[in-house]
């Protein structure tokens, strides 16, 4: 006798909408035999199918990659780097990066990246923000 899972069967799965782990009946079935989707038996919703075993199981979360380097230290480096005379900054203008810009609420920053005709990027001393040009 086969122990496969069939189509029609019934199965415990956690339903997300009740919160529970309950009796639901397969419906579908993945193209290797495993559980695709059950329906609830007690609020009919269907679903796919999760294990209530692995419900309470929170994933362990992936260690930092590369350490944050603070912005402060970004906007320090990138002003370092940049060339060029000081320009006030309006939405009329256009700007390239590595332009040095002052602009009336964010301070003293560097553009990073020109992102479209009318964006730039720019890296100020407590923040990295987007901001419009060339309008």
């Amino acid at each position: 006798m086969s122990n496969r899972i069939r189509a029609g069967e019934e199965i415990l799965s956690y339903c997300g909408k009740c919160k529970l782990a309950l009796a639901h009946v397969v419906v579908a079935l993945k193209d290797n035999g495993t559980i695709g989707k059950c329906e609830c038996k007690t609020c009919a919703a269907v679903h796919l199918y999760k294990d209530p075993d692995n419900m309470g199981k929170k994933k362990a979360k992936a260690a930092p990659k590369d350490p944050k380097i603070p912005v402060e230290q970004l906007w320090k480096t990138a002003l370092a780097k940049a060339k060029g005379e000081l320009k006030p900054y309006f939405m009329s203008e256009t700007y390239k990066a590595g332009d040095i810009i002052e602009h009336p609420t964010f301070g003293k920053g560097v553009v990073e990246l020109v992102v479209s005709d009318n964006k730039i990027q720019a890296l100020f001393e407590h923040d990295v923000k987007m901001l419009a040009c060339a309008r």
